[in-house]
């Protein structure tokens, strides 16, 4: 039997915004053209949005996958939604529900989208590639990589592609598919996703119980050590970058990749924190 999967969208502004709060404003959280172009709404992945949520509970529509959705949509700045789903297939979706197009991968979807000012949508898919598709859903090119990606990819001004894969590299990738260069962490990135600041410094958790700050040219600027693997995504805040390891212990590291404080909480943790 086919199980299907449904996508709900909720009267009112859709939550995109985590629940953990650290009070840090962050004035280099860039917004972009977009309304929600990437995986935690901005380049420095705070999950924050000066929107309110939904006032109740109404269901305005809901549409059904094939597979799972353990993708977070995106919005562009026409409404127009775009998630993933485990059937392998990225949907574009309209802000009433309509199914406009649907891409097919070769293989699950786990990461969201991201949607560069020039309208290029880019998706990873657990076949190990990194698709750039058109506005209109026609692919644009792929990269394969050695692993898997279950990560979010994020882009900087230029256009150029960062994301990281299953074999431990974070790659970046120029706005025609070319590489440019990639970084070996020491161990597998799972679900980490890259996150660019202000200064164009690129944060990604690995494995390896490191989170690493390249320079924009793909050279380590530092590395902090947490004493556990690291599943969830950097946030970057004004002062410091803050970062979970999978023992439940949170981090707030200085841009300079020394500790500023790091908090117990209690308990195993895969999420990525989020700034107000």
């Amino acid at each position: 039997m086919l199980l299907r999967y449904t996508l709900l969208i909720y009267f009112g502004m859709m939550a995109l915004v985590t629940c953990l709060g650290l009070k840090e404003p962050s004035v280099h959280a860039q917004e972009t053209n977009k309304k929600f172009p990437v995986f935690r709404c901005n380049l420095q992945r705070t999950g924050m949005v000066n929107y309110a949520g939904p006032s109740g509970n109404d269901l305005k529509w809901a549409i059904s996958t094939a597979g799972e959705i353990w993708s977070s949509p995106v919005i562009d700045e026409d409404g127009v939604i775009y998630v993933g789903s485990t059937d392998g297939s990225l949907l574009s979706v309209t802000p009433t529900g309509k199914v406009i197009w649907a891409f097919k991968t070769n293989d699950e979807i786990y990461g969201s989208a991201a949607i560069a000012p020039n309208g290029v949508i880019y998706i990873g898919s657990v076949d190990g590639r990194i698709y750039a598709l058109n506005p209109d859903g026609k692919l644009k090119w792929k990269y394969q990589t050695r692993g898997a990606i279950h990560s979010s990819p994020i882009f900087d001004e230029k256009g150029n592609v960062y994301f990281s894969s299953f074999d431990g590299k974070l790659y970046a990738v120029s706005a025609n598919g070319k590489l440019l260069w990639s970084y070996q962490t020491e161990a597998t990135i799972m679900t980490s996703s890259p996150a660019i600041g202000g200064d164009n410094t690129i944060y990604i958790g690995s494995w390896d119980k490191r989170l690493h700050a390249l320079n924009p040219d793909g050279s380590s600027k530092w590395n902090f050590g947490t004493e556990a693997k690291i599943d969830a995504s950097p946030a970057i805040g004004n002062s410091a970058v803050y970062i979970a390891d999978t023992d439940g212990k949170l981090y707030a590291v200085n841009l300079d990749g020394t500790l500023n404080w790091g908090f117990e909480l209690g308990s195993k943790t895969f999420s990525s924190p989020a700034l107000d």
